[in-house]
């Protein structure tokens, strides 16, 4: 969706909140949180934004890289966020998940980060994703998962492989 003059975008609104701003002018863009383990916006936030055309840019797709299959407690530092409680991440939750979907990853020859990325792409709702990538090898893999086509059988499987009920 191009921009336009006067747009806006905005990040981590509630649905409450999009609709006070809606009063003042267009909002044409929403950047929420959204992966595998955080599918809060499901419920709310995704339908009301398909309602009233409001594009989603989700960001965290690898749950802010413990879903990249490569992630190692280990090489955190001692202050890193992840380790501790936070809203935005269950990380015992994350390692059980990357073990649950690394078989369904390794089927389709990719790893457990392009499959979590598939999973967000797959979602008809969401306009695109912010893919974090320290390398660009990290951006090519991200590239080639969209090369090859995400349909919505990835987000089957994947609630298959986790138990989730849809």
């Amino acid at each position: 969706m191009p921009a336009r003059p006067g747009s806006s975008a905005v990040s981590n609104f509630d649905v409450d909140l999009l609709r006070r701003c809606s009063e003042v002018g267009p909002i044409d863009s929403v950047q929420p949180a959204y992966n595998i383990l955080n599918r809060e916006i499901e419920r709310e936030l995704l339908p009301f934004c398909r309602t009233m055309d409001i594009a989603i840019l989700a960001y965290g797709p690898m749950a802010h890289g413990t879903l990249s299959g490569t992630f190692a407690v280990s090489r955190l530092a001692p202050n890193d966020w992840r380790r501790g409680d936070h809203p935005l991440l269950d990380l015992p939750a994350a390692l059980r998940a990357v073990e649950l979907l690394r078989p369904l990853a390794e089927a389709r020859h990719w790893t457990v980060g392009q499959l979590a990325t598939a999973w967000v792409i797959a979602n008809p709702h969401v306009t695109s994703t912010i893919v974090g990538a320290r390398t660009p090898a990290q951006t090519r893999a991200t590239s080639e998962v969209l090369l090859h086509g995400v349909d919505d059988s990835v987000r089957a499987e994947v609630d298959r492989a986790l138990h989730i009920s849809s």
